[in-house]
């Protein structure tokens, strides 16, 4: 079941968007923080999307977003960017920044 509540498309949390780095798409903030109380009770939480097993590891959810961007996924390409721009769970470099924003760009 999916809820039908209109989010922002942001890129920020604070958006009130969040996108599931296993297949690109989006989910509201209520749904992900439902989903994300589930930790600690030995059920895998899985994509509502692809079902996937949901990663929550920051380097985990980097090898994902490479593969993803590798394919070729605009999502996961601007995605990957910007972690390079903040330095989130990957080492801060503006020149990988770029490279995959420009890479999401065409």
């Amino acid at each position: 079941a999916f809820c039908s509540d209109p989010f922002s498309l942001g890129v920020d949390r604070k958006t009130g968007g969040a996108t599931n780095i296993c297949c690109g798409k989006r989910i509201c903030l209520d749904c992900d923080d439902s989903r994300r109380t589930v930790i600690g009770t030995g059920r895998a939480q899985r994509c509502s999307f692809c079902d996937i097993p949901i990663i929550f590891g920051g380097k985990e959810q980097v090898g994902i977003l490479k593969k993803n961007a590798k394919k070729g996924a605009a999502w996961g390409q601007f995605l990957l960017g910007l972690r390079f721009a903040r330095g989130n769970s990957v080492s801060q470099s503006d020149y990988e920044a770029k490279r995959w924003f420009e890479k999401a760009s065409k």
